[in-house]
């Protein structure tokens, strides 16, 4: 197993999450599909150490209303007897009922149901205190449901909340149910609280200060932020929500059941709690059946941009990483209203493989919903950097100074320098680094043939960069590593331009085509470039480098393979990048 499984130092609390395993009973010669893929998420959770594991519910697949639920727990206690550590575990739909709507596919929670769950599992809400925090469990399938077990639950949750904070305690709450998929007033709908009750919680978790709300049910990975609390989703280790395959806009593979068995989608989550904050580390098996993880397979454990280890290359986010999908309304879960999710697969990808430092286009700046995204991720640790073209205008420049950017580089023409240095000069809130990437067009050349055609930005590696005109303004220059140049002699010749010059140098190292009309997806090819140009970045710490491509541009001009396909599958040079083994 890689190294990175190893705590990060910093860590006081390490609590694997995993949800969702839908269990089914042990049949005769041959453990179903969910069950050995639950057995081997154990596997992979003993190899990491953790001092707690919480399950976020829906243990087992068939409902309380079918005769072979109890069989589907004997399977359940049978696999989790394995577990190196203690389990907490809340209930989930499938264990005791629904939430109370009419428009749910199954049966409400009833007395009996959560009856029956206590004798087997235990307490239908419990807490522990370890290290300082204070673990709290709830049972999500009662909120809104009016009944005197409701009553008693948010009794006994105020006094807890109470309890810690009056006893300096970090509280983690863990539930079946989401709060919310996208925002705190969206409607209410079969994968979040219904509004009142959800109110309710997060005025709670709010006034006594609620570090994080962990959830499953979506069998997806989300994000939220509210204030200071985090809200995450982790995905199932047994199968994908066939509706949340609509977040990836493409057809559904071989292979993948329309969605269901789609196994880059499945995992579990690792919590780390750290002196100050928490790092969620999405740990995805991959639908593997084997108890011992494939050495690559956890990269980013210690690469969290909160642990400081984050991996030394920056990435463009060239496709939409914030986007909000209108899923269809369709049986059996949302057969009369869209539900509107966000896709945030990218983050989950990003904290993966360990990236921190990112690159976004101005319309990422200008759309306050995705400006909010990008608060939240500087505020988890990402280095933001704004790139745009042209001299930046009034409306721009204030945009900037709002937002929480590491460094903004302006591509400028040789006329533009010296009127966006004047535009700049002396402007309040300013990012640290502002890089000049002098405008670079391989197709202006009077008889150059047009499929020859590239605008981009950048020098030569063997160029000297002309800032007279933005001297006070320009921290450093952006130069452009071809993909026919070595990167290793082109990144060492711009550390020396650069210690010589006093500003620090920037480099794109491309794996893109020279041309529009060519391709580049020879996977073992690009990962010995990433490779290269990680080395490179850690041998000259001065040279801040980039990767031309994160996403496969699979369509297009310029087409070529990066770290991840469309379904954010991570490819060889992914595991390149995160300084994993390639595989």
């Amino acid at each position: 197993m890689s190294d990175n499984a190893e705590r990060a130092p910093g860590v006081r609390l390490r609590i694997a999450v995993l949800g969702d395993t839908h269990l089914e009973p042990a049949s005769e010669g041959t453990a179903p599909r969910s069950n050995r893929r639950c057995r081997a998420a154990i596997g992979w959770i003993n190899a990491l150490k953790p001092d707690l594991v919480v399950h976020l519910g829906d243990v087992v697949h068939p409902l309380p209303s079918l005769p072979d639920q109890a069989s589907a727990f004997d399977a359940a206690a049978a696999l989790f007897a394995g577990l190196q550590a203690p389990m907490l575990v809340t209930p989930g739909n499938h264990d005791i009922g629904d939430k109370p709507n009419p428009a749910m596919p199954a049966a409400a929670s009833r007395q009996d149901w959560a009856e029956a769950w206590a004798s087997r599992i235990g307490p239908l809400w419990e807490s522990r205190s370890l290290a300082g925090c204070r673990v709290v469990l709830a049972c999500a399938s009662l909120f809104g449901s009016g009944t005197e077990d409701e009553a008693a639950q948010w009794r006994w949750l105020e006094e807890t909340l109470r309890a810690a904070r009056s006893a300096g305690e970090r509280v983690f709450l863990f539930t079946h149910y989401p709060p919310f998929i996208r925002a705190p007033d969206e409607p209410g709908h079969y994968d979040n609280l219904d509004p009142a009750p959800r109110a309710r919680l997060l005025a709670l978790a709010t006034h006594f200060g609620v570090e994080a709300i962990l959830s499953g049910h979506a069998h997806a990975f989300f994000l939220n932020g509210l204030g200071r609390m985090r809200l995450h989703v982790v995905p199932s280790v047994a199968f994908a929500r066939r509706d949340y395959a609509e977040l990836a806009r493409v057809a559904p593979g071989p292979g993948e059941e329309f969605g269901r068995n789609e196994t880059g989608r499945l995992g579990f989550a690792l919590l780390d709690v750290l002196e100050e904050g928490h790092a969620l580390h999405p740990v995805m098996t991959g639908g593997s059946e084997d108890a011992v993880p494939a050495a690559h397979a956890l990269p980013g454990l210690r690469t969290h941009p909160r642990l400081g280890g984050a991996a030394p290359l920056g990435l463009p986010l060239h496709h939409p990483w914030a986007e909000v999908v209108a899923l269809p309304t369709n049986p059996p879960t949302a057969p009369f209203r869209r539900r509107l999710a966000r896709d945030d697969r990218t983050i989950q990808l990003l904290w993966r493989l360990g990236a921190t430092r990112l690159r976004i286009p101005r319309e990422d700046l200008e759309d306050a919903a995705v400006r909010a995204r990008l608060v939240l991720l500087a505020a988890e640790g990402f280095r933001v950097w704004l790139a745009t073209a042209g001299v930046p205008d009034d409306a721009l420049i204030a945009l900037v100074a709002e937002t929480p950017l590491d460094g903004w580089e302006i591509t400028l023409g040789e006329t533009e320098v010296a009127a966006a240095a004047a535009m700049l000069q002396g402007v309040p809130g300013m990012p640290a680094e502002c890089v000049l990437a002098p405008m670079r067009s391989t197709g202006a050349t009077p008889g150059a043939a047009a499929s020859a055609l590239f605008v981009g930005s950048g020098l030569a590696a063997e160029e000297t960069p002309d800032l007279a005109g933005g001297a006070g303004v320009f921290t450093g220059w952006m130069a452009r590593i071809g993909r026919a140049e070595a990167v290793a002699p082109s990144v060492a010749r711009l550390a020396l331009r650069g210690a010589s010059l006093g500003l620090r140098p920037h480099a794109t190292v491309c794996l893109m085509p020279e041309r529009p009309d060519e391709s580049w997806c020879d996977d073992v090819a690009i990962a010995a470039r990433v490779a290269e140009a990680r080395a490179a970045a850690l041998a000259h710490p001065g040279v801040a480098l980039w990767l031309d491509t994160f996403l496969d541009v699979d369509r297009g001009y310029h087409v070529r393979n990066g770290l991840a396909d469309r379904r954010m599958n991570p490819r060889a040079a992914g595991w390149a990048f995160a300084g994993g083994e390639i595989g």
